[in-house]
Protein backbone atom coordinates (compact mmCIF):
# COMPACT_ATOMS: atom_id res chain seq x y z
CA UNK A 1 0.00 0.00 0.00
CA UNK A 2 1.66 3.45 -0.81
CA UNK A 3 2.06 6.08 1.93
CA UNK A 4 -0.36 8.33 0.80
CA UNK A 5 -3.14 5.12 0.64
CA UNK A 6 -2.41 4.47 4.38
CA UNK A 7 -2.43 8.45 5.00
CA UNK A 8 -5.70 8.59 3.74
CA UNK A 9 -6.85 5.88 5.70
CA UNK A 10 -5.72 7.31 8.74
CA UNK A 11 -2.69 5.65 9.70
CA UNK A 12 0.49 7.65 10.91
CA UNK A 13 3.70 6.71 8.52
CA UNK A 14 7.11 7.00 9.60
CA UNK A 15 9.98 6.47 6.43
CA UNK A 16 13.52 6.32 6.69
CA UNK A 17 15.98 8.01 4.66
CA UNK A 18 19.66 8.74 4.82
CA UNK A 19 19.58 12.09 4.69
CA UNK A 20 17.48 15.20 5.47
CA UNK A 21 17.01 16.18 1.85
CA UNK A 22 15.87 13.04 0.62
CA UNK A 23 12.55 13.55 2.50
CA UNK A 24 11.99 17.28 1.24
CA UNK A 25 10.03 16.25 -1.62
CA UNK A 26 7.66 13.74 0.13
CA UNK A 27 7.15 16.29 3.41
CA UNK A 28 6.51 18.86 0.26
CA UNK A 29 4.04 17.13 -0.56
CA UNK A 30 1.98 15.17 2.14
CA UNK A 31 2.53 17.65 5.10
CA UNK A 32 -0.02 20.26 3.02
CA UNK A 33 -2.47 17.19 2.70
CA UNK A 34 -2.72 16.01 6.29
CA UNK A 35 -1.91 16.83 9.52
CA UNK A 36 1.28 17.82 11.04
CA UNK A 37 1.64 14.26 13.07
CA UNK A 38 0.79 11.85 10.15
CA UNK A 39 3.91 11.86 8.56
CA UNK A 40 7.43 11.46 9.63
CA UNK A 41 10.75 10.39 8.69
CA UNK A 42 13.83 9.05 10.51
CA UNK A 43 17.26 9.89 9.81
CA UNK A 44 19.69 6.53 9.34
CA UNK A 45 23.04 7.22 7.96
CA UNK A 46 23.92 4.02 7.87
CA UNK A 47 21.26 1.65 7.35
CA UNK A 48 23.43 -1.35 8.40
CA UNK A 49 25.00 -0.63 11.54
CA UNK A 50 24.26 -2.26 14.54
CA UNK A 51 20.58 -0.82 15.59
CA UNK A 52 20.30 1.25 12.63
CA UNK A 53 16.69 1.61 13.01
CA UNK A 54 16.22 1.61 16.78
CA UNK A 55 14.57 5.42 16.87
CA UNK A 56 12.32 4.66 13.79
CA UNK A 57 10.54 1.78 15.36
CA UNK A 58 9.90 3.24 18.93
CA UNK A 59 6.45 2.99 19.35
CA UNK A 60 5.90 0.97 16.01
Amino acid sequence: MAINQLLHAGYSVRGTVRSPSKADWMHKLLDPQYSPDAFSTIIVPDMVADNAFEEAVKGA
